[in-house]
């Protein structure tokens, strides 16, 4: 099985990242927003190409606290971490 790395940011501007995910939502309606993000996944899964990459990104996201927690980018710290 693949294992994510997560603590290093690949992104060259992290802020930036996140502000176009946030951006790409901005005056959607929550239907919308759903609708953009299966499809943003899918594009994304399909860029992967790898079932075991894949298999091992479906199993961190699910392993997030049901509550809220999920990954999210700290850009100050330029990195990704897991949140709970």
């Amino acid at each position: 099985m693949a294992v994510l790395e997560i603590t290093a940011n690949r992104f060259t501007d992290p802020d930036l990242a996140y502000r176009m995910l946030i951006d790409a939502h901005r005056g959607l309606t929550d239907d919308a927003s759903a609708t953009f993000n299966c499809r943003l996944i899918l594009i994304l899964a399909n860029q992967i190409g790898s079932l075991d990459v894949l298999r091992s990104a479906i199993e961190l996201a699910q392993s997030a606290e049901p509550n809220g927690a999920a990954v999210a980018a700290k850009s100050t710290a330029a990195s990704i971490r897991l949140e709970s």
